[in-house]
């Protein structure tokens, strides 16, 4: 591992946990009109489209893990969809190198609105009690407007692009 590629591990790693511990702030005591958006997951997918070295699997499953302690939903749930969305970016990443934003958040939206069914879905079967359809649709498109910030947030400020690599299968396709 190259100086550069630890740096990179390191920034995924410490803005991941900001965007995990930010939301328990008590910034305001008022109930929400709206879901607030999801920008964690946004985080992950949007840095794993572009450089997936530097986002490893083990670490993503760590960081959702404590999502999943912190926010109280069903543990162990969002790190197994990780898994399959992480498999799912790995042999669809080459459709986005050269493409428009707008079918990276088409993808991002799809990918995004199944996690929350399927999770809807194991609550429901469980019998736990668990936000309504409508709700998990708002979170879904409030977290979808919000996608492009962070994916700004990224090219930008964090100087992230596309990376091209040979370790992918999908790539040599």
């Amino acid at each position: 591992m190259n100086p550069f590629s630890i740096f990179r591990l390191t920034q995924f790693t410490v803005i991941a946990l900001i965007l995990i511990i930010l939301p328990m702030a008590p910034i305001n005591f008022l109930p929400r009109v709206f879901p607030m958006p999801d920008l964690f997951i946004c985080y992950i997918i949007a840095w794993h489209l572009r450089d997936p070295q530097s986002a490893p699997l083990p670490i993503i499953i760590i960081l959702t893990l404590l999502v999943d302690i912190t926010d109280f939903r069903p543990i162990g749930l969002w790190p197994l969809l990780m898994i399959g969305i992480h498999n799912i970016i790995i042999v669809n990443r080459r459709l986005f190198f050269n493409g428009i934003f707008f079918k990276e958040l088409i993808f991002f939206s799809g990918i995004f609105f199944c996690g929350l069914m399927i999770e809807l879905l194991f609550l429901k079967i469980t019998l736990s009690p668990s936000a309504s359809f409508s709700e998990l649709s708002q979170e879904a498109i409030i977290t979808s407007i919000f996608y492009p910030l962070v994916v700004a947030f990224l090219h930008f400020f964090c100087k992230l692009k596309y990376h091209y690599s040979r370790l992918y299968f999908s790539e040599k396709l």
